[in-house]
């Protein structure tokens, strides 16, 4: 057999399917001795017949043997691991010999200038540097080893020729693909010998980067990447990479200090400029430690080599990057600023119709720009006076961008005119929103005295709501998203625009346009809590009554769409409830007791009849909460009657719907918020809820008292025995009444019975099944 394969080999139709074959063989589970002599026998007789000198073009067979040998490394190195346990030192020798044998071979194929070919072999180079790691100490063959695998990887991290950096294709994610796998072996290699690694990066770096004027771009990006690659392989706490190890921080900070010095940000190709900045953003702290390359660097970013190259790739790239930038070095920027938004300032007018194709930047590549810009001022070290003074050089372009494309809007006809003026009044409030966010819990608005000019914003941006064109909720989106914002950032300052703002966000609002509003009302409320009680009680109910109105407007049942819409306004109305039970529960008690009766039934429709196991856990929650504040012994007049009335028998009627699906684990939390209501219940009201158990409830349900006490000594357990109680019943219950309705429909619709006899049995079965149910919630 193994002269026919070997005759098999020599054949250009065969070669393929018969090394195949041989790998199949060697990867056969063997013992490790019997294992070692068959991979030694193969490659004595393949290596004296040549096979691994083929020189040809066909990557294909390059391929197969690149598997066979990385089947034989694998194998080699699995037989060693098992020998180290248990085996002779004789044995042990032996295979490690076979195994440092086939390290040439490995890296001759991983170095091959198909990415396939050295694909195939990458799983034996991390399975050889992982058993390298479980070494006690390393030979001078194996470092010598290690060292030919860091250079054969750094030469395979070079793109290709024919890679296309503008329009990434197939073929140049396929590579992008292979060079993770080959960071990978870097990686492992930097664990394994770290020391040996910065010598001979810092050596690369170094002889590259000087001279990148005379050297192929390839090699250039692969020097940057590879100070890149070291933060990853060689990690270090909290990204302190210049601190702690003193060789590793020495080092990186040589490669770093070259990198800015050599000048090779100004490479015209656009791997390098992008490597060049990532690489600076990883390594922001170093910055921290010399502070006098930042200029330098900022340039980089504003000039032809970032914000303004010729590449939207690297444009849109560095406009994320500059952000980061400034927030690492913010603490010494100060100097720079006036310069720094001075050469930002063209980048900053906002894209309409008019100027858009000529804009460097994208709405969102803007979005960075102005966060970068509301940073740089709001951490500077300048005086209040002077921050507004910035804030509002910023910022009053857009308001009079705004109230212009506002009103060319209103004017224009053409459809297609009027969408493309309402997506830049959207992006003219969404970049207003984001210069928001350069201010944090320290640097607030009022202490650096902007508060004007996001008011001033916001009263302007308040007159978009008036617009009734097919672009209303796209505007209304806008005005939604500031708002957030001033939330955030404002304090009571807001409160005067939060009436005009709400009348008109519900004016005439549909489904979708109601869910998006509820969460900012619930972040008001979660922000001001009882500040905000007499306004809030005044708008409560007309809310309800509009989402209510909203929620029971017919539509169409084949619309799905405005289906899911309603079913996610329907959701959104319980947690709005919720935030207010839990923030403010005073606004429910000034409501008429209509109003609120109305508002507690909603709670107990959503917890039994909706199908909904988000809401129905939302909603027994918030009763829950309600039981707690309301239903002790300074009750609130009527709500016991409530209790007893409406939250005791909800709590055993959602679980007998057919559609609480215990298999969801949504509704598996819905069943434990109903059993802790029953809880809290009694927490509450004590020996009343058993008497009333025992009396009332139970008995006019027919549940015999023997049942009835077990539920009540349950219900008295801990929380976690009673939900899980709970559950199990009603699992329980759940199989034993599918089994009586299929037995009983069986028998009705194969004639078994009479037809009286079928009526009263399927009268039987549905009494049998509400009394199963009940007996066991």
């Amino acid at each position: 057999m193994i002269a026919l394969l070997l005759r098999f080999l020599a054949k250009e139709d065969l070669r393929e399917a018969a090394c195949d074959a041989v790998h199949d063989i060697v990867s056969k589970g063997m013992e490790p001795v019997a294992k070692t002599s068959l991979i030694e026998s193969f490659m004595s007789v393949l290596d004296s017949a040549g096979i691994f000198k083929c020189e040809d073009e066909d990557t294909d067979f390059l391929c197969k043997l690149a598997k066979l040998i990385n089947g034989m490394g694998i194998g080699l190195i699995t037989s060693r691991q098992k020998l180290v346990s248990k085996g002779s030192e004789k044995n042990l020798a032996a295979t490690t010999t076979a195994l440092e044998a086939k390290i040439p071979f490995m890296l001759r194929f991983l170095g091959d200038e198909d990415d396939d070919v050295s694909n195939a072999v990458i799983d034996f180079a991390i399975e050889y540097i992982a058993m390298m790691k479980t070494l006690p100490a390393i030979t001078e063959g194996q470092k010598k080893h290690i060292e030919g695998l860091l250079f054969t990887i750094i030469k395979k991290l070079k793109y290709d020729e024919s890679y296309n950096f503008e329009k990434e294709g197939e073929e140049e994610a396929s590579f992008q693909e292979y060079r993770k796998r080959a960071r990978v072996v870097f990686n492992n290699m930097a664990s394994l010998d770290c020391q040996m690694i910065l010598r001979r990066i810092h050596e690369v770096v170094s002889t590259t980067l000087p001279q990148w004027e005379r050297t192929d771009f390839r090699d250039v990006e692969v020097a940057i990447s590879l100070i890149y690659n070291i933060g990853e392989a060689i990690p270090s706490s909290q990204g302190q990479h210049f601190s702690g190890n003193p060789e590793k921080a020495s080092a990186l900070q040589d490669m770093m200090r070259l990198l800015i010095t050599s000048q090779v940000s100004r490479h015209r190709h656009i791997s390098v400029l992008l490597q060049f900045f990532e690489t600076v953003i990883r390594y922001d702290k170093f910055f921290v430690c010399e502070p006098q390359h930042i200029p330098e660097v900022l340039m980089a970013f504003l000039d032809d080599r970032g914000l303004r190259n010729g590449s939207v790739k690297v444009r849109s790239r560095v406009a994320y990057l500059f952000l980061r930038f400034v927030k690492s070095t913010k603490g010494h920027l100060t100097p720079y600023l006036e310069e720094v938004l001075k050469q930002m300032q063209d980048l900053l007018i906002i894209n309409s119709p008019e100027n858009g194709l000529g804009h460097l930047l994208s709405d969102s590549d803007q979005l960075f720009l102005y966060e970068t810009a509301s940073t740089l001022v709001v951490s500077s070290s300048l005086g209040p006076e002077r921050k507004q003074t910035l804030m509002k050089e910023l910022l009053t372009p857009i308001a009079s961008k705004f109230t212009i494309l506002l009103a060319r809007l209103n004017e224009e006809q053409d459809e297609k005119r009027r969408q493309a003026y309402a997506d830049c009044i959207n992006n003219a409030m969404s970049l207003a929103s984001r210069a928001s966010k350069g201010f944090s819990g320290q640097q607030t608005m009022r202490v650096c005295g902007c508060v004007s000019v996001f008011t001033e914003l916001l009263s302007i941006f308040l007159s978009a709501l008036e617009v009734t064109t097919p672009q209303r909720f796209l505007l209304q989106q806008g005005v939604r998203q500031y708002l957030h914002r001033m939330v955030v950032c404002l304090e009571e300052e807001i409160l005067p625009f939060l009436p005009q703002a709400m009348e008109k966000l519900l004016k005439q609002p549909d489904a979708k346009e109601l869910y998006d509003f509820l969460p900012l009302v619930n972040q008001i409320v979660m922000k001001f809590k009882a500040g905000i009680n007499p306004f809030l009680s005044q708008v409560f109910m007309p809310l309800v009554l509009t989402i209510h109105q909203v929620l029971s407007a017919p539509t169409d049942l084949n619309d799905r769409v405005s289906a899911e819409e309603k079913k996610m306004l329907q959701r959104g109305y319980f947690f709005f409830l919720a935030t207010i039970v839990c923030n403010c529960i005073d606004v429910l008690k000034v409501q008429d007791m209509q109003n609120l009766n109305q508002v507690l039934m909603s709670l107990i429709h959503g917890a039994v009849e909706i199908p909904d196991p988000q809401s129905q856990k939302c909603c027994f929650a918030t009763l829950k909460k309600l039981i707690q504040e309301w239903g002790g012994t300074e009750a609130l007049p009527g709500f016991p009657e409530f209790i007893y009335k409406e939250i005791i028998p909800a709590c055993f009627a959602a679980p007998l719907k057919p559609t609480f699906d215990l298999s969801d684990g949504q509704t598996t939390l819905a069943l434990g918020e109903s059993a802790s209501c029953m809880i809290e219940i009694f927490q509450q009201r004590g020996q009343e809820l058993l008497a009333f158990l025992r009396t009332d409830f139970f008995p006019s349900r027919g549940i015999s008292q023997e049942n009835a006490e077990i539920y009540i000594a349950n219900m008295q357990s801990t929380i976690k025995t009673f939900r899980k109680w709970l559950k199990v019943s009603t699992l329980d219950i759940s199989a034993s009444s599918s089994y009586i309705i299929n037995l009983f429909t069986a028998l009705y619709m194969n004639g078994v019975c009479t037809y009286t006899r079928r009526v009263m049995c399927v009268m039987y079965v549905h009494r049998m099944y509400l009394i199963v149910r009940i007996l066991f919630p």
